[in-house]
């Protein structure tokens, strides 16, 4: 049965652009970001995007969904090349202002009367200033089965940055991995496959891949002929299946130049109705900040969301270095907002192997609230890990994409629908030992909610977004999102994002999908935003001057200080001055709250700048009036009402008192030199009470 799967990936395979709708509606007043001297500063130039591998035929289905966060209307180029590296079309599309348009491949290579299957996608936004907030997504639907199979993949972005080498695991299948190769480069390249890990030693090839060509081919063997072929009878099953029992460690190595190429695979599993496949994601080791991969949300045992079944994780890891690895596993799982860490496994790679192990018996929590931290003790980037999640009776296999534990570029931002039966759940973990605020976000065109979510150290967060509908949840300020919304975009940050990993799963029980939606935007300060408390004051007072607040948008690139509007925090760096140190001075030292104290009269200005660790910082001066005025103020008198004995004590509180004796006069109740005095009333006005006293 054929199934096609175009409604749901126009619905389900987009990363959006942060904040699109939030931009439109939130109030934002921005102080011009700029870059902190000595730290690279880049401009924000939209640079094509590269979809490595397209698959359209029978029993595969391509969409390129393209999203513009912006608020203006703009358009992309975008640019097929088949798998020989020839140019089948380039087409402008159109796409309006905060919304996304999904591109069927296969019908623009109808509507170029072509006969490709495979090959690659560009697009490049519009250069004409419209075009900064666009991206998108891959998403390659397996329709072979009864039951199809999805694959999402992010796009890559090959540049001069990169090294001349990819990694990957794949999980145990049925079959060697399928590597599709594209070519960036206007000559030929030779890449180098060398795939480890099977019962036998490692399997090594070279592959020519032509200009601007994608390569599609076993990783772990010498098979010839189309590699995704089905067997004719109709079983669903690959033609020229082998066994591979064990996790592969997958390497791809250039003799171009850095950059020149892209990479993005397939691994083939067998059912007993057939095929399915689990994506094969390549990253640059060089890109690698820790040796630590954070896994959210992962199912694991009985999951309300997902079809019935028993979910037991299944890690895969391949160790690319020339020493043994040791892995140790931790898993955080939360039961209400009390979250219980402990390490689950420990095994040792050697060097230049791979590892598998189930993950059985471990307590699962149904919302969610599980994650797993794979932790080595080799260089960043020489260990590549994933987990995923199996079900006999569920769905066969969820797959998770792993973030690094310094990742910065996971300032969440993702698609969500409740439509077509259809869950969204946003999905947060904090890595830290210290409580941690993330901010969320759900829009949906002129819609925007926003509330702040505390986690607990190691614990994680899921948010279900049609429980918010339905519920009618009120964010930090008494929005509610409306019933009847189908559709929209999610978005969280985490100050300084090296404390929080975040993704947001769709899952649909009647097809079997769930997707894992995890790609990733920075959060940059953009501007500052200033609350004042008090501006004027007396020499010799100290007071509050107000809090300084970071604007914090999302932004593709770190270095261009601007992107769109999130929302605010005040976690980051602080820092002030004085115009005039001797007219005022300010100390809060690193705090968004600074006090200033009045040294003499005049007017200068308190700066605030508050910066991130990407090199961006925003700054304002705010004007401050010190007086020298020392007229005395009463504020209060104590007793209010006095005692008519013959001593009395009055107590007057106020300002610029002085250090003279106070003084009270009955005749005319004027008050000189008001402070704290000891009354002593006249002899006649005693005398006066006593006699009306004894004429009683």
């Amino acid at each position: 049965m054929r199934v096609s799967s175009s409604a749901l990936i126009a619905q389900c395979a987009l990363c959006l652009v942060a904040g699109a709708q939030a931009a439109s509606t939130l109030p934002k007043v921005s102080r011009g970001a700029t870059c902190i001297p000595g730290n690279a500063c880049q401009s924000h130039v939209p640079l094509p995007f590269l979809l490595p591998l397209f698959i359209a035929n029978r029993d595969f289905e391509s969409t390129a969904v393209v999203v513009n966060g912006g608020s203006a209307p703009t358009y992309v180029d975008v640019t097929i090349h088949d798998a020989g590296g020839n140019q089948v079309l380039r087409q402008r599309v159109d796409l309006p202002a905060h919304n996304n348009v999904p591109i069927d491949i296969g019908e623009l290579l109808n509507s170029a009367h072509s006969d490709a299957t495979m090959g690659s996608v560009q697009i490049a936004p519009a250069a004409d200033g419209t075009g900064t907030g666009v991206i998108g997504q891959m998403s390659i639907a397996y329709i072979g089965s009864p039951v199809p199979s999805y694959l999402e993949y992010e796009p890559s972005k090959p540049g001069p940055g990169n090294s001349l080498v990819l990694r990957a695991v794949a999980d145990a299948g049925r079959s060697s991995p399928i590597v599709g190769i594209t070519s960036v480069a206007a000559t030929a390249q030779n890449v180098t496959i060398q795939c480890f890990g099977g019962a036998g030693p490692a399997f090594s090839k070279t592959v020519a891949v032509p200009p601007m060509g994608t390569l599609v081919t076993p990783a772990c063997n010498n098979a010839g002929g189309d590699p995704l072929a089905i067997e004719p009878d109709g079983n669903g099953k690959l033609q020229g299946s082998d066994v591979h029992s064990q996790a592969s460690g997958i390497s791809l190595t250039t003799d171009a130049p850095p950059g020149s190429f892209a990479a993005v695979g397939l691994a083939p599993h067998q059912a007993e109705d057939g095929t399915f496949f689990t994506p094969v994601l390549f990253s640059d080791p060089k890109g690698a900040k820790t040796s630590t991969t954070v896994f959210p949300g992962l199912p694991v045992g009985h999951i309300t969301l997902l079809p019935a079944g028993d979910y037991v994780p299944e890690l895969s890891v391949a160790n690319f270095s020339s020493s043994p690895a040791h892995i140790t596993v931790q898993y955080s799982q939360a039961t209400g907002d009390t979250p219980a860490a402990k390490t689950v496994a420990t095994l040792v790679v050697p060097a230049g192997g791979t590892a598998t192990a189930r993950l059985e018996g471990l307590p699962g929590d149904p919302d969610l609230q599980n994650t797993f931290e794979v932790i080595s003790d080799q260089a960043p980037g020489d260990v590549v890990d994933n987990i995923s999640s199996n079900s006999e009776t569920g769905i066969r296999r969820v797959e998770l994409p792993g973030k690094d534990l310094e990742n910065s570029h996971n300032s969440g931002n993702h698609p969500w629908t409740v439509a077509g039966g259809t869950d969204s759940t946003i999905l947060l973990f904090n890595e830290t030992a210290a409580a941690e605020s993330f901010t969320v976000g759900v829009d949906s065109g002129q819609t925007v909610w926003a509330k702040k979510y505390p986690l607990a150290p190691l614990g994680t967060e899921a948010i279900d977004i049609n429980d918010l509908i339905a519920d009618q949840v009120k964010d930090d300020k008494g929005n509610v999102l409306p019933k009847g919304l189908e559709s929209g975009e999610a978005n969280w940050f985490e100050t300084k994002q090296f404390g929080g990993t975040g993704r947001l799963l769709q899952s649909n029980p009647r097809l079997h999908a769930a997707r894992s939606f995890s790609c990733g935007y920075y959060g940059v300060i953009s501007g500052a935003d200033w609350y004042p408390d008090v501006t004027s004051e007396m020499v010799g007072q100290t007071n509050d001057l107000g809090e300084l607040d970071a604007e914090v948008s999302l932004s593709e690139d770190p270095g261009s200080c601007t992107g769109d509007y999130e929302g605010t925090s005040t976690d980051y760096d602080y820092s002030w001055s004085s115009g005039s140190t001797s007219i005022a001075t300010v100390s809060g030292g690193g705090d968004s709250s600074p006090n200033f104290e009045g040294i003499s009269a005049g007017s200068t200005y308190i700066n605030g700048s508050v910066s991130d660790q990407y090199g961006c910082e925003a700054s304002t001066d705010q004007q401050v009036t010190i007086s020298d005025d020392q007229t005395p103020v009463i504020t209060g008198v104590s007793p209010s009402i006095w005692p008519t004995d013959a001593t009395t004590s009055v107590t007057f509180t106020g300002q610029y008192f002085g250090t003279n004796q106070p003084t009270l006069n009955y005749s005319d109740s004027t008050i000189t030199t008001p402070g704290v005095l000891e009354l002593q009333r006249y002899a006649d006005h005693r005398q006066h009470h006593r006699s009306r006293h004894n004429s009683r």
